[in-house]
């Protein structure tokens, strides 16, 4: 549908003009109960006529950080209920073991992954659980007065980033990196928001290499995703005592999330219809 104020393209469900907030029908205030509301992308862009982008940024922005505070503690007792029962298991400490040799390097690994093994096993389970996760957002969205739609993804990341950094970080909730750990999962929500609401616009001058990318195997992209945040976080992490431990975990995350963006982020910017298109494929595959 294009709009009649800019004159630009938007989605053929849109009723809000993605760029200028100009309604696109005559019947938006009457109809504002009957949106469908069929893809992330749309309830994202759809920002309420009248309200600046900015206001909409800061709402996100907002909400992302009020549920990571209010949410630290409660979302925590899945992480916590796993490292405790992890914490039952002796495990011996690498005090005794020369600094830089291959035993205090295989020790240090073990202790970090059986630190990481709670935040590790939920993100393997809300992987497990993403198709039920997709329609969930796709049932719900349409059913949040339209004003708050573009909300609801972003506010489902911060939840389930959270449930995984709370755990890891429980006691360290006042570090500062780029933000304090304790508000810093409403990044992830952000990020959200971001890819849905400005991805078509942001890929546009990345056309080429978007067209390069589609010729690199998913398999190879999906390996990608995981090398390049790792091999960063082992090259700034190579000291004796790690500095700045909050502000370079951060970081990495923060690579991370670019990374899989750039490698497995659909052309249309819509991860949701993607995640909703890729299952059938999988399943019949399998």
């Amino acid at each position: 549908m294009r709009c009649p104020s800019c004159e630009r393209d938007n989605l053929p469900d849109s009723r809000l003009c993605s760029y200028c907030g100009t309604a696109l029908s005559d019947d938006v205030p009457q109809a504002s109960n009957q949106t469908q509301g069929s893809s992330t992308i749309s309830a994202s862009q759809s920002v309420n006529q009248g309200q600046s982008e900015w206001k909409a940024v800061g709402m996100v922005f907002a909400v992302c950080a009020a549920i990571s505070l209010v949410g630290w503690y409660p979302l925590s007792l899945p992480s916590r209920g796993i490292r405790a029962l992890i914490d039952m298991i002796n495990i011996a400490g690498c005090a005794d073991l020369r600094p830089g040799s291959v035993a205090m390097y295989l020790c240090s690994a073990k202790i970090g992954l059986m630190t990481m093994a709670a935040p590790i096993l939920l993100i393997v389970v809300v992987f497990l659980l993403r198709k039920p996760l997709a329609a969930w957002v796709q049932r719900m969205t349409p059913k949040l007065p339209e004003k708050t739609r573009y909300l609801a993804a972003p506010a489902l990341a911060t939840v389930i980033f959270t449930i995984a950094w709370s755990g890891a970080h429980l006691r360290t909730g006042t570090q500062w990196g780029i933000l304090p750990q304790i508000i810093f999962p409403s990044v992830i929500g952000f990020f959200t928001y971001a890819v849905a609401h400005y991805g078509p616009r942001l890929q546009q001058p990345l056309g080429g290499f978007f067209d390069f990318r589609e010729k690199i195997p998913n398999w190879l992209r999906m390996v990608i995703v995981f090398a390049v945040p790792m091999l960063i976080s082992i090259i700034i992490t190579a000291q004796a005592t790690v500095a700045m431990g909050a502000l370079k975990e951060q970081f990495v995350v923060l690579v991370a999330l670019v990374n899989g963006y750039l490698m497995m982020t659909p052309r249309s910017g819509d991860i949701m219809s993607r995640v909703q298109q890729i299952i059938p494929e999988q399943e019949k595959v399998t």
